[in-house]
């Protein structure tokens, strides 16, 4: 089966990564593109967005690291109040989280400030 030795040949690959060899230039550089979201004028930057291509291999490694960092490393550094582009939490999360400490201030005669910032245009989602 051509695809298994592909996969136990690209893992032998990886280990030797992970051990310390040098990753091969193919797997690190990627080509920034600019697409086209299909709407609007497209002489609008507004209406692109970046992407970047990578080897299919290089596309493995990235997915392995990813999955690892985000087990293993997001636990210990992103807040317990981030909800955006986290698990399991969202804007629902968010909203009832902004009026309780509403009801908080008011209960206690609290003065409160919120600002709500819209990144529409930072992060595609």
């Amino acid at each position: 089966n051509g695809g298994e030795c592909i996969a136990i040949a690209l893992h032998k690959l990886i280990v030797k990564f992970w051990l310390g060899s040098p990753l091969p230039q193919d797997w690190i550089d990627g080509l920034l593109v600019s697409l086209f979201k299909g709407k609007g004028r497209k002489s609008d930057c507004d209406h692109h967005r970046g992407i970047t291509l990578l080897e299919s291999a290089g596309k493995v490694l990235a997915r392995i690291l990813l999955d690892r960092l985000i087990k293993n490393i997001c636990p210990i550094i992103v807040p317990e109040a981030q909800c955006g582009f986290t698990e399991g939490r969202g804007t629902v999360d968010m909203v009832f989280t902004a009026r309780q400490l509403q009801e908080k201030c008011i209960e206690q005669r609290l003065p409160l400030y919120q600002v709500f910032v819209d990144l529409t245009k930072d992060f595609d989602t």
